[in-house]
């Protein structure tokens, strides 16, 4: 009952489980509740403390010596009330100031038997009580491996369905200018290999929910444009804004990559002369704030309403932008929990903007925790 459960947690439950049998002996029991609430008080808590602490003994004893406790909990029970009744009762005589011999709670028979069978059935109830929360206790344990794996597959796909599209329209576009510019040939052949250089240390990784620094991500996302602008050329303009001051904070790794990969190929792509995608980043004292916006065709009205925020496990209108953008949304969950937010922003609201705006918000102080960070290469 106390394998996955803290000591003083335990301790804790034990006092106010104690003190409920106190009121209720004090209450319902007229020879015991004769005494006073005081009386009983005490006794309780001796009591109490005195077969709780022999059973947290006892367990792990057992557990250091393999012993099954689940198959042997009502021998341990049996074994740590009649001590534990002995010493409670000589324990808050002491406390009480009562003259008791170590032989007098013996000789009062009714008293003795009172407390044994209060404790016996108490001692049960709340053992059932502690079972119930460890069991609690090893699903949740459970759920959250199976919400590791999950997130780890879902991290696995979108790098298997990013970099095999990008791969091969890059390779064909390298094929393309090999014979006709070798010099944009051979840009695009080092901004391909630092691509796969940095997207591969980032997965490389068997914890694939490892952070990364916003310098690295910077750095594929400047690669990958840099790619596609010798693709499309004119058609692509971008800009990358990452202060010196973000450069360190960290990040879950291709969180950025598929919302430029969607600015591209559903905004900057349809359009006959292109657009422009800009990522920046800044933080204040709460928030680490992530802005990837473009000026392509932007979001139909009739797909989603121009102005929606999306905390991470909200409504139906969350699941615009196809899997990239519902693979972040759920990311942010599982990193994050409710504290960050993702806002998307049509141009419709927005005269003086053509295309989309995606702002994400992450705590400040996420991003700061260095028992993930990893080292840049």
């Amino acid at each position: 009952m106390i394998n996955r459960l803290s000591v003083p947690a335990v301790l804790l439950q034990n006092f106010l489980f104690c003190t409920v049998i106190a009121v209720i002996l004090w209450k319902f029991v007229p020879s015991i509740g004769q005494h006073g609430f005081f009386n009983n008080f005490v006794h309780a808590q001796a009591i109490g403390n005195c077969i709780c602490l022999l059973a947290i003994t006892i367990t792990r004893v057992a557990n250091h010596r393999g012993i099954d406790r689940e198959k042997h909990g009502l021998l341990f029970i049996l074994l740590a009330v009649p001590i534990g009744v002995y010493g409670g009762m000589f324990i808050a005589g002491w406390v009480l100031g009562l003259s008791v011999g170590p032989f007098d709670i013996l000789q009062d028979s009714d008293q003795l038997a009172i407390s044994a069978l209060t404790a016996v059935i108490a001692s049960i109830a709340f053992n059932w009580h502690l079972s119930n929360r460890e069991k609690l206790v090893r699903l949740e344990l459970v759920a959250a491996k199976e919400r590791h794996r999950a997130d780890t597959a879902r991290l696995a796909m979108l790098q298997a369905q990013l970099e095999p599209h990008m791969l091969f329209n890059t390779l064909a576009n390298l094929r393309a200018l090999i014979s006709t510019d070798t010099v944009r040939a051979t840009e695009m052949l080092d901004r391909l290999d630092s691509f796969l250089r940095e997207t591969l240390h980032s997965s490389q990784s068997n914890d694939q929910l490892k952070t990364v620094s916003l310098q690295h991500e910077f750095k594929i996302l400047d690669d990958y444009l840099a790619l596609m602008q010798i693709r499309l050329g004119k058609r692509l303009d971008f800009k990358l804004d990452l202060p010196a001051s973000c450069h360190q904070l960290q990040i879950p790794p291709l969180l950025l990559q598929p919302l430029v990969e969607n600015a591209i190929r559903h905004g900057i792509e349809p359009q006959v002369n292109g657009g422009r995608i800009d990522v920046s980043a800044h933080h204040n004292n709460d928030h680490l704030i992530l802005i990837v916006a473009d000026t392509g065709v932007g979001i139909p009205a009739d797909q989603f309403a121009s102005k929606t925020e999306m905390p991470p496990g909200g409504d139906n209108k969350a699941q615009v932008g196809g899997f990239g953008l519902n693979n972040l949304r759920d990311r942010l969950q599982q990193s994050f929990g409710d504290g960050a937010q993702l806002l998307l922003e049509s141009a419709e609201t927005n005269n003086s903007v053509q295309g989309t705006r995606i702002e994400i918000k992450i705590p400040y102080n996420a991003t700061k925790k260095s028992a993930t960070q990893e080292e840049q290469p």
